[in-house]
């Protein structure tokens, strides 16, 4: 293991341990076989002048064993001098530096040879490091920290960042967190066994990159024991196929509800799509056994409720069901729950482990995971990349959201300026929401709506009284108070949402509530100002830049679509204007900053593109 790997996880306990020897007389490093007691020893003491011994089982029977390599046969010492003999042989040899002594396994030291390592503590000529395991080890050992002759620095099993820490080092990229907990639950917290679970899984090819990402791989046999109609819907991707080959609705209805036939899959009322509508209204759902129906219950009821359940580290695509393996956040729903409060790095992180393992298998969520990447990637100012994630779904016919895909284009088309694509591609994901009978789905598409100042405002008040629940009801309350322009009102929604774990919502409202109130002198302009810096704080999000030189907000958003080389009728048709209206624009513009052509546009008003 490389010097600059091998104490990955392990810097605290090293910066004890050197200061322990460097400061003072030494010191006893403790801990279970594995921890990394005699790798932590070599290290601290590898530029000093120092002898090594080892203590073994064998060695126990032998009187002063240990001292075997500074004593010779023919020397005739009595036992009680011995220490002193150790110590002038290891001043001779260090010369005129302080000699070191590495007492390795101290725990299998005779008592002989531990009253020695004792003495040669009290002595002060040689310092010491010791490694034991902390139980059954002879007094004298014991003595060295239990009396204060020598700092004791424990080494306990690794925590789990110390792992992904570890892991980081020795392979040299990032790791994905189901990888990182499934080698920290069986290496156990040993670096020593966590190195050998690398150098296995290296000359095995288990460990792979995929998705920018470092994996564990193992088998997966969801493909290959698919039969019959599930390998016609969930490998071929062929739904419609499958239907042909099955007449037992409790095998029809998921199949239906994943291949956008939402409407007949509810006509159906099996457990799962009775769970499933209520689901799409907010309500409380009943538990299903099946560990893949209740994984699609718990997608349905993820912005209703904001859980996170738990999946197993291996494959991560269902709901835990109980085995060897301690359960984990899923990634899919922890990435997207996480976005809903604004832990925007965590939740993009997230979905990006939830991409690559959706990929395999049965695939059921694989369009949720890359339609929720491509929305934060893109809400972000990275379109092209979100483009990217979004293409490798582009034609499957899989997915259990509708209009999904869409809400993830017009996240795409804000974040490249074109006003008008993203609000035809939301129209059109509130149509496919409203055909299939979501209404808690296309709740979320009509908020986004109301935020792009679409026309939505009676939609959104029809759907809002046909759902239930805290989350829903805030979320679509504050969209509507949009449209009253009441700053205390929206403030109000605003502590609301923030309370219920919808940051991200209650950031945006809080924006808008405090310029209104701002605007208007409000009495609780304080206080929203401070719901928005204390949410700017949490959410790592940056206070808006000044308009230059008094630009109005569309005429920055003018400015920015021409600095990035779009023509006047270009941006015309993106902003729904005139070719007219964006050249008076563009003149004002030019007058307040003082140039005299596009070109001479300052690049940075790029920043003002997307508003909050």
């Amino acid at each position: 293991m490389r010097q600059e790997t091998a104490f990955a996880g392990r810097a605290r306990e090293r910066q004890q341990a050197l200061a322990a020897l460097t400061a003072g007389p030494g010191v006893v490093i403790t801990g279970a076989t594995g921890l990394g007691k005699t790798a932590l020893a070599a290290s601290i003491s590898r530029d000093l002048p120092v002898f090594w011994a080892s203590a073994a089982q064998t060695m126990r029977q032998v009187p002063f064993g240990v001292f075997g390599g500074l004593l010779h046969e023919d020397d005739q010492i009595h036992p009680a001098l011995i220490p002193a003999h150790v110590t002038t042989r290891l001043v001779r040899r260090s010369g005129r530096k302080v000699p070191v002594l590495v007492i390795d396994d101290a725990h299998l030291l005779d008592d002989s040879s531990a009253g020695a390592v004792l003495t040669l503590a009290l002595g002060g000529k040689v310092k010491l490091v010791v490694t034991a395991q902390a139980e059954d080890v002879p007094e004298a050992v014991r003595m060295l920290w239990k009396d204060g002759y020598l700092c004791r620095v424990d080494l306990a099993p690794f925590h789990r960042r110390d792992t992904a820490e570890l892991l980081r080092a020795l392979l040299n990229g990032d790791v994905a967190s189901p990888t990182i907990e499934l080698l920290h639950q069986r290496s156990g917290g040993s670096p020593r066994a966590l190195a050998d679970l690398v150098r296995q899984g290296r000359e095995t090819g288990q460990i792979m990159r995929e998705g920018g990402l470092l994996w564990w791989r193992e088998g997966d046999d969801e493909v290959l024991t698919a039969t019959g109609a599930d390998f016609h819907c969930w490998v071929d991707r062929d739904p419609d196929k499958a239907l042909e080959l099955l007449d037992d609705d409790e095998l029809r209805a998921p199949v239906l509800l994943l291949s956008g036939r939402t409407r007949e899959a509810l006509d159906l009322r099996t457990p799962l799509t009775v769970a499933f509508g209520q689901a799409m209204h907010g309500k409380a759902t009943p538990e299903l056994t099946d560990p893949k129906h209740a994984s699609v219950i718990a997608v349905a009821n993820a912005w209703s409720t904001g859980e996170i359940p738990l999946t197993d580290p291996v494959l991560g695509r269902w709901l835990y069901e109980p085995g060897e393996l301690k359960p984990m956040p899923w990634p899919l729903l922890d990435g997207y729950v996480r976005w809903l409060r604004g832990e925007r790095n965590t939740a993009i992180a997230r979905l990006r482990e939830a991409v690559v393992q959706h990929a395999g298998g049965w695939r059921w969520f694989h369009s949720e995971a890359a339609s929720w990447l491509a929305i934060g990637l893109a809400e972000e100012g990275d379109p092209d990349e979100a483009e990217q994630v979004l293409a490798t779904v582009h034609s499957d016919p899989i997915a259990l959201l509708p209009g999904l895909r869409l809400k993830a284009r017009a996240a795409i088309a804000v974040a490249h300026g074109d006003l008008t694509a993203a609000a035809n591609h939301l129209e059109a994901a509130i149509a496919a929401a409203h055909e299939a009978a979501c209404p808690a789905v296309e709740l979320d598409y009509l908020i986004e709506a109301m935020h792009l100042r679409l026309p939505v405002a009676d939609e959104l008040d029809r759907v809002l009284r046909r759902v239930e629940g805290p989350r829903l009801i805030a979320s679509g309350s504050a969209a509507l108070a949009l449209t009253r322009r009441d700053g205390a009102e929206l403030l109000h929604r605003a502590l609301e949402m923030d309370r219920l774990g919808l940051g991200r919502l209650a950031w945006r409202t809080a924006e808008t509530a405090a310029a209104i109130l701002k605007r208007r002198e409000h009495p609780r302009t304080a206080e929203a100002i401070v719901l928005v810096a204390r949410l700017r704080e949490l959410l790592h999000r940056e206070a808006p830049a000044d308009a230059p030189r008094g630009l109005t907000s569309r005429e920055m958003q003018v400015a920015a679509l021409a600095v990035d080389g779009l023509t006047d009728r270009e941006i015309a048709g993106r902003l729904s204007v005139s070719v007219r209206t964006v050249e008076s624009h563009l003149a004002r513009v030019y007058h307040k900053l003082g140039v005299h052509s596009r070109q001479d546009l300052p690049r940075d008003l790029r920043r003002h593109r997307r508003q909050p």
